[in-house]
């Protein structure tokens, strides 16, 4: 997911862009689906086996490698839910024939940044399941990276109520881009969102 959404980001924030590109980034989005296919299988395969054989642990040589918690499976997919919406509007926008409006390239390279910032969130939030080796240096990257988002969104939502510098299709297009973005926010750091008031708009 990490690479995902930092792949995005570069190609918006240097637009260096295209339908072609948009389309790789739809096949990273959907690589990301399958994996979580495959660990919703694995996650099925291990409590069935567990309940056929309620010895196994016991009976398994060394000690057994720490799983995460379901919770995170869910938090997780719901982040991959949000990267497919993020990938199809791109795609949508990339399209020769489109329908759907690009908004201004500035806009798109705020929000680029502003994905790099979610990429940086995902890295450190991963890092704080296994557990990690410093929890309290992998907390303050986590808390630098939603500290980030937060001013960059605040920012972004702030620039699309500004009707008189903000065409149409900037506001149409990048509102929906901002929700997406905020709801992977939402599930990065549920216990913290929303912060300092940032749902109203208004500049941190």
């Amino acid at each position: 997911m990490r690479e995902a959404l930092a792949r995005m980001a570069e190609g918006l924030v240097h637009e260096d862009w295209s339908e072609e590109t948009a389309a790789d980034w739809r096949r990273l989005s959907d690589r990301l689906q399958q994996r979580l296919e495959s660990l919703r299988s694995a996650r099925l395969w291990s409590h069935e086996s567990l309940r056929l054989n309620p010895g196994l642990p016991r009976r398994s040589r060394g000690k057994p490698l720490p799983l995460p918690a379901e919770s995170e499976d869910q938090r997780w997919g719901a982040i991959v839910a949000q990267i497919g919406g993020v990938t199809t509007t791109m795609t949508d926008i990339a399209d020769e024939h489109r329908t759907v409006p690009a908004p201004d390239q500035q806009a798109l390279g705020e929000y680029g940044r502003l994905l790099c910032d979610l990429a940086a969130a995902c890295g450190a939030r991963a890092d704080l399941i296994c557990p990690p080796s410093a929890p309290g240096e992998t907390r303050a990257r986590l808390d630098e990276a939603l500290d980030s988002v937060e001013r960059r969104h605040g920012a972004l939502h702030k620039e699309l109520g500004d009707a008189r510098g903000v065409s149409t299709a900037t506001t149409a297009v990048l509102g929906t881009l901002l929700i997406q973005a905020q709801n992977i926010w939402h599930h990065l750091a549920p216990d913290t969102w929303p912060r300092h008031g940032s749902m109203s708009g208004a500049a941190p």
